[in-house]
């Protein structure tokens, strides 16, 4: 078994092939992930998915800082 999802469960997670719409759906799920630069496939870490998946991360898509965490 592979460190990295393959595209083809890419594919069945997202229902896209073409890069940036798999990342925007990764995304939207609250799924990390990386960009292998040689060839801009998409990377995400098996083990990162099914902790997501199960329940065992609780992931935000928020873009802005928390500044009331940053007080204390």
């Amino acid at each position: 078994m592979s460190l990295h999802l393959t595209s083809e469960e890419l594919y069945e997670i997202t229902g896209y092939r073409q890069g940036d719409k798999v990342r925007a759906a990764l995304s939207a799920m609250g799924i990390h992930f990386k960009v292998r630069p040689a060839d801009r496939f998409t990377l995400v870490d098996r083990d990162h998915y099914k902790l997501v998946m199960a329940g065992g991360i609780k992931v935000s898509n928020r873009r802005e800082p928390r500044w009331e965490a940053a007080r204390g």
